[in-house]
């Protein structure tokens, strides 16, 4: 579990620094536009940036579900062993 734990807090970071790039970019669109310059490059830009923020968080949700599967497996696992000593008829083996 450290390894996805790590993995998470890579895409959190990950995202923040997308986010703080996509602020610096709209403001430097902004600053293009109230001079009057074209902003087509700089939108373009912050279009590109913004869909890379959806993948990154698309990817920390699919950490996320790691996570939570990893949490899960625990039970799961000794559900299953539990299932195996159980015969069909509803009553545990003695071993």
């Amino acid at each position: 579990m450290d390894f996805w734990t790590g993995q998470l807090e890579l895409a959190q970071r990950q995202i923040a620094e997308i986010e703080e790039k996509i602020s610096l970019q709209r403001q430097k669109t902004d600053e293009v536009h109230a001079h009057g310059g074209d902003t087509a490059l700089q939108t373009r830009l912050l279009a590109v940036m913004e869909e890379s923020l959806v993948r990154a968080k698309a990817h920390a949700q699919y950490i996320e579900g790691r996570i939570a599967v990893h949490r899960r497996e625990p039970d799961r696992r000794r559900r299953r062993a539990a299932a195996r000593q159980t015969p069909v008829g509803g009553q545990a083996q003695s071993v």
